[in-house]
Formats: C-alpha cells, sequence, structure tokens
C-alpha cells in the first residue's frame, strides 16, 4: 500500500477515503469531485480538520453536515472564479442587439430579463449592463438576475470595485468611460449600471429554484457545467428550459454546447456557436440592420 506524500515534519500523508465527501458534494452542490481533483480535496480537507481542531474525517464530516457557514466555506474554496470585464464580448453585443432588433418589435414596453448563472464576482453581468447601454437600450427597461453558489463572490460583485485579473488587454477603454475611478488602478461600477442588476447566492439545482422564478428573455450560462456531474447537468439543463422564453436566447460556453443541441437549440448563426436559440426560423438582428 502506498504510504502517501510526505508531510511538512518529514511524517507520510496517508491518502484519506472522501467517497462520503463525493456523495455531500454532488448531492449538496451538484459538483463533480472527479473536475476538482483529489488531491485539491485532499489538501482541502486536512486544512479543514487541521483549522477546526477535529479528531478525524468522520469528525470533520459531523462538523460539516451540522454547520450551514462550514458549507459555505467548503464551497467557496472549491469554486474558483476566473472571469473579466467583457469576457466574450460578442455575445455580450449581440444580447443587446437581439434585444433592440427582435425583441422589442413584440415588446415595445416591458422590461428585457436576463438570467446570469453564475455571475461570479460580478464583472461579466455588469459588462452585460453595459454593452446594453453602449447600444441604446434603456437601463430602466434591463433587469438581469445573477446568481452564484459563493457568498464570497456574491459580496464582492454587489460591492462592485474591481482591480487587478478582472481587466484583460486588449479592451480597456470602457474602464475611462463607464466605470468610476476610486484610487491608483482601482475602479467602481457606476449606480445605474449597479441598479440594473440583482446578485443573489442560490444554488440552481435546489428544489424550488425555477418557481420562485418567471422565464427570462436570455439566459447567459457560460462554463455553468464545468464542476458538475451528469445528474447536475441534467438538472441544469431542466432549470434552462424551464426558464427560457420560447424565442429567447442562450449564451453559453464550450461546455455547454453538446447538452443543449441534445436539447434542440442551435446556434443562431455560423458566426455565433456561443449564442443558441431553439426556435427554428431565427431572426438575426445583426444581419437585419
Amino acid at each position: 500500500m502506498d504510504g502517501g506524500a510526505p508531510n511538512r515534519d518529514g511524517s507520510l500523508l496517508v491518502p484519506m477515503n472522501l467517497e462520503t465527501l463525493h456523495d455531500w458534494l454532488r448531492e449538496y452542490s451538484g459538483l463533480d469531485p472527479a473536475s476538482i481533483g483529489e488531491d485539491v480535496l485532499q489538501e482541502l480537507v486536512r486544512d479543514r480538520i487541521s483549522m477546526l481542531r477535529c479528531s478525524s474525517l468522520n469528525g470533520y464530516l459531523d462538523h460539516l453536515s451540522g454547520s450551514a457557514q462550514e458549507r459555505l466555506i467548503l464551497i467557496e474554496r472549491l469554486v474558483v472564479p476566473e472571469t473579466w470585464f467583457f469576457r466574450d464580448r460578442p455575445s455580450l453585443e449581440f444580447a443587446a442587439q437581439y434585444a433592440i432588433k427582435t425583441w422589442s418589435k413584440s415588446h415595445p414596453k416591458g422590461p428585457f430579463r436576463v438570467l446570469f448563472m453564475p455571475c461570479w464576482t460580478g464583472e461579466e453581468p455588469y459588462s452585460l449592463a453595459m454593452a446594453f447601454a453602449q447600444a441604446g437600450w434603456p437601463l430602466s427597461r434591463l433587469r438581469i438576475e445573477a446568481i452564484d453558489i459563493s457568498r464570497d463572490s456574491i459580496r464582492t460583485a454587489r460591492e462592485g470595485i474591481y482591480n487587478g485579473d478582472s481587466f484583460r488587454p486588449p479592451d480597456l477603454d470602457f474602464r475611462e468611460t463607464q466605470l468610476v475611478p476610486v484610487r491608483a488602478d482601482t475602479w467602481r461600477v457606476p449606480d445605474d449600471i449597479r441598479a440594473a442588476i440583482l446578485f443573489e447566492q442560490a444554488i440552481l439545482t435546489a428544489p424550488g429554484f425555477v418557481g420562485m422564478r418567471v422565464p427570462y428573455d436570455a439566459i447567459f450560462c457560460r462554463n455553468l457545467f464545468f464542476h458538475m456531474d451528469s445528474q447536475a447537468q441534467s438538472k441544469a439543463i431542466s432549470v434552462v428550459n424551464s426558464l427560457l422564453q420560447q424565442e429567447g436566447i442562450v449564451a453559453a460556453g464550450a461546455s455547454e454546447l453538446e447538452l443543449l443541441r441534445k436539447s434542440g437549440y442551435r446556434p443562431v448563426n455560423d458566426l455565433m456557436p456561443f449564442v443558441m436559440s431553439r426556435v427554428k426560423a431565427f431572426v438575426d438582428p445583426q444581419r437585419s440592420r
């Protein structure tokens, strides 16, 4: 039997059997342990056992089952956001043009409603609101509901203050025109953009998630399936199907495309493979100008 990896003091770390934790992750959050990596889980659980001074893995699992705070802490450590402003700009701009050129013809007064999941730390839903503003869509007619499993990510998103890796070249002109400088290399999202977005900590596979919402005109779900197991992916597709208006659009990432295709979605055109619709005769707003 393998003795395990060396500890800092020279002793050996014997690998723990984390099958129970695997089951808990799938049940509680839909996360696929294989996508996270066993070494990452082992290291994280050892750190939490040491921090909490639990006597054993079973002791930690007992603590986990009885502590909502520990469940949130564990999820926070496992889900590391990778996001920045105007990531996948074409999808953002397409959604704005779809609202202006197509959707507004049959909805002259109502707000355009968007579900953004996961929203990570907020850069991408804020970018969507800015793309709508740049296209001339009144922000008073835009409603974005942005959800994420991470409480810390939601807290950052609500604060709306960013620096560092939130900004990636080459396109950084928007910082000077649409954000408010706070200090050197730090900017804040202005109040009119913030007002268009409701940030919420939630788990989309939780019972009752769909029942609390009405259908959306667009759903952004880039990398939604990346850390999910197959059962959670099926639930997530069901959520998308239930919450998208029949003529709505879905903006996705590479990990979502195959399941969306199996559910009857197709790219809106050859140049936009990551924006999909289930309407056969879809009108491309970028070709109807």
